[in-house]
């Protein structure tokens, strides 16, 4: 009997791949089939990164593969509302030929998506072709909890819809301190896997601590 086929994608950072490589190694040990998918970029860093440890033999049955991201020569890659658009412009289409050309090649159907909140649009891919999906939220639950409180935060009036905070409600932030653009991004892309999950029936898990794993 073919093992059930789970698909992993991790948002393109050490923070977010790290625990769901351990994941992919306790799915791997529950008698899954796993597919690790990340971005070339982040690919080519994994693959790096294993070398010293022994290469593939490390994985232990963990396929790696990877997608374009879609982020332009010279783009500043540090710039995240920037990356954030380019991935969810272009790694939707690629994914799904992903998945396409995995089962045209002879492996099993992807049976299972366990992909990071903050690729909601991995979830409508999902849809489209049949596929479950578990969502996971790797930080910390005190950092959701901020997250799902900023449309409270704005109708309320203590931040605009930049993430800038009015200072008619009190002291602004220390000079040099990241305003709140990020997490309002963050938080929309989670609004709508939410959405997604409850349509679909999928299932979230969140994670407090980050686990040892492949450090890019």
């Amino acid at each position: 009997m073919a093992k059930a086929h789970v698909l992993v994608l991790p948002f393109p950072a050490q923070g977010h791949a790290t625990p769901l490589m351990e994941l992919s190694h306790r799915l791997v040990g529950h008698g899954f089939e796993v597919t690790f998918v990340n971005t070339e970029v982040h690919h080519a860093m994994v693959v790096g990164a294993l070398k010293p440890a022994g290469g593939a033999s490390a994985l232990a049955g963990i396929h790696l593969a990877s997608v374009p991201d879609g982020v332009a020569d010279g783009v500043d890659r540090k710039d995240i509302c920037k990356l954030v658009d380019s991935y969810n412009q272009h790694m939707p289409g690629h994914l799904e030929q992903l998945i396409a050309g995995m089962e045209a090649a002879g492996r099993p159907k992807v049976k299972w998506l366990v992909a990071d909140v903050c690729l909601w649009w991995s979830f409508d891919v999902a849809k489209r072709l049949g596929i479950r999906v578990a969502s996971v939220w790797p930080a910390s639950v005190a950092c959701l909890a901020i997250n799902l409180q900023i449309p409270k935060l704005t109708e309320e009036g203590l931040l605009n819809n930049k993430g800038t905070r009015h200072s008619a409600h009190g002291a602004l932030p220390p000079p040099g301190r990241p305003r709140l653009r990020d997490h309002l991004r963050q938080h929309r892309s989670a609004s709508r896997s939410g959405r997604q999950r409850a349509a679909g029936g999928g299932r979230h898990v969140g994670a407090g601590r980050h686990p040892p794993g492949v450090h890019l």
